[in-house]
């Protein structure tokens, strides 16, 4: 065990050293050149996530603590690398570490933070990606939410729910964070208005059969998932832009579907300030699933006290339903975000959880709260 912590902890130092070096470097490369427009065959980023949470009141227990998520990876570019056009290899490793309150304090369902995954380290991405005119092909170790059942609108929130449907997160077995798994991917830009993306995806094992994803292989018993999706853009009088999605996914070990829609839509811009609601809903047969109905719902709010739109104010509302004693969950989330620059936000966070249900037995209502930071390169 001392062995294991001790290569932790070295690990995630040298990926920060190199994340220090690298984004250094880029910098002053922008200053040396500002105005350089030209692709770079090797294109380095690095992003970490650190939230300072605590749940003062009800749940399993109060507590209060510290997790972080950190990214770093690169990009080539065949086009670039004066190989052909449209072709990028994609390669990106991840650290999580810290609290974990939905296990540790809060025992609820559908997960408060969305970084909250343990201490691993492991491959975040390994895919080449190949655009062929409306045509994009994806293929390698990837995230199933890049693709599927996600919303711009509600990425802002932090509870998990509003990033995918709790029915995809919490027993499909669909590759997404912090497990990934392999997968084929087509999305097709059929006209300005219209797009259609269909793809298949390898089941993932968890961290304790394979601790920092690279040991890959398709088992029966965990199955594939199937999954495609329909996606209507908007833009109403020229000005407020829109997403409408249908999608559905198909998991062969469980011989279950999910079906999802989900909507945002602008309606008022100027500038660079917006507002914005979204809705979200998702259902399985009640027959197989433990939770068989998702839905959610919430305003985005761009450039609320900053006429520049370096702020952003979220309020939602997101609820699961049960077939168990616990009947449903209920998250009630309001964010606020501030953006200091290019590279550097803060977001405080605060979250009312009605009758959290994923404990073994009923708890209190709980209360989360959180100031994230975020650093981009």
């Amino acid at each position: 065990m001392r062995i294991k912590r001790i290569l932790f902890h070295t690990i995630t130092t040298i990926l920060a050293g190199w994340a220090l070096v690298m984004t250094t470097a880029s910098a002053y490369a922008q200053e040396e050149n500002p105005a350089a427009e030209k692709k770079q065959m090797f294109d380095f980023n690095a992003s970490y996530i650190g939230d300072f949470a605590g749940t003062p009141l009800g749940g399993q227990r109060t507590g209060f603590g510290y997790l972080g998520y950190g990214v770093l990876g690169v990009t080539f570019d065949t086009e670039a690398a004066g190989w052909w056009k449209g072709g990028q290899l994609v390669l990106s490793g991840a650290t999580t570490h810290g609290a974990t309150p939905t296990e540790s304090w809060m025992g609820d369902f559908q997960v408060a933070d969305n970084i909250e995954a343990g201490n691993h380290i492991f491959f975040n991405e390994l895919y080449f990606q190949q655009q062929l005119g409306p045509v994009t092909l994806t293929a390698g170790l990837q995230d199933f939410n890049s693709h599927y059942a996600n919303s711009d609108a509600s990425s802002l929130f932090l509870n998990s729910s509003f990033g995918i449907n709790s029915i995809l997160s919490s027993s499909f077995s669909v590759p997404i964070f912090p497990i990934f798994s392999w997968g084929l991917n087509m999305n097709w830009g059929i006209t300005d208005w219209l797009s259609w993306q269909v793809g298949t995806f390898d089941s993932p094992f968890g961290f304790d059969e394979n601790p920092y994803n690279i040991h890959w292989r398709f088992n029966q018993e965990k199955g594939a998932i199937f999954a495609t999706e329909f996606a209507f853009h908007t833009n109403i009088r020229n000005n407020l832009e829109g997403t409408f999605e249908m999608g559905g996914a198909y998991q062969t070990a469980l011989n279950n579907f999910e079906l999802h829609l989900i909507a945002e839509q602008q309606f008022w811009k100027k500038d660079n300030r917006s507002m914005s609601a979204f809705l979200t809903a998702a259902y399985s047969p009640k027959t197989v699933r433990d939770n068989h109905f998702h839905a959610s719902t919430g305003f985005h709010f761009v450039g609320v006290f900053s006429k520049k739109g370096n702020d952003q104010l979220g309020i939602a509302a997101s609820t699961c339903i049960l077939n168990n004693d616990f009947k449903h969950e209920t998250v009630l989330e309001l964010t606020y975000q501030y953006a200091f620059g290019e590279h550097f936000y803060l977001q405080p966070d605060i979250q009312y959880i009605l009758n959290p249900a994923g404990a073994e037995s009923k708890t209190n209502n709980t209360m989360f709260l959180a100031l994230r930071f975020g650093i981009d390169f």
